[in-house]
């Protein structure tokens, strides 16, 4: 695309398409097939990262290592991913979030931001919100699972909450959803 530069890129770099304005972007080692929109700028990839599809004015997010398979919408940035993220699906205007370690098989609908999301997440469909309502302010606990990718947790938080919510399994395995403050 135009205006392509400041980026730096490790070895193996290979195989990517760029939109238009993608600046200042930092790759590590083994970064292939990743594809990208216009205005993808400011972002930060460990190494093993490879399979991404990015939308348009996707900036400021942080990758860590093998961070695979993985599509976005359009708007989606601040994000920080830990290792080993692969297989998941975000709508658009997703953003400032926080994901960890052994993150897979997840899908995340439109307009969600400053969400937590902890390690060990598998096999979760987060709804997300339309118009000018976002999903924020809310986690997803270490080990929240579905059983495969044909039967997803369905997680619908409150949209516009300025409240925390919380969503993990129970000594059950039933999923529940939950705001800390309302049980003092």
């Amino acid at each position: 695309g135009n205006s392509c530069g400041g980026n730096t890129f490790g070895n193996y770099f290979r195989w990517n398409s760029f939109g238009n304005y993608f600046q200042y972007n930092t790759f590590g080692n083994d970064c292939y097939y990743n594809t990208f929109g216009n205005d993808c700028y400011n972002n930060t990839f460990g190494n093993d990262c490879y399979y991404n599809t990015f939308g348009n004015s996707c900036g400021g997010n942080t990758f860590g290592n093998y961070f695979q398979y993985n599509t976005f919408g359009n708007s989606c940035g601040g994000n920080t991913f830990g290792n080993d993220c692969y297989n998941n699906t975000f709508g658009n205007d997703c953003y400032n979030n926080t994901f960890g370690n052994y993150f897979r098989w997840n899908s995340f609908g439109n307009n969600i931001r400053y969400l937590t999301v902890h390690s060990n997440v598998m096999y979760c469909n987060v709804q997300g919100s339309s118009g000018s309502s976002y999903v924020q302010n809310a986690q997803i606990l270490n080990g929240t699972q579905g059983t495969s990718s044909s039967s997803k947790l369905s997680i619908q938080f409150a949209a516009n909450a300025n409240y925390t919510q919380f969503a993990g399994l129970n000594s059950s395995n039933v999923l529940k959803i939950w705001t800390p403050a309302d049980a003092a």
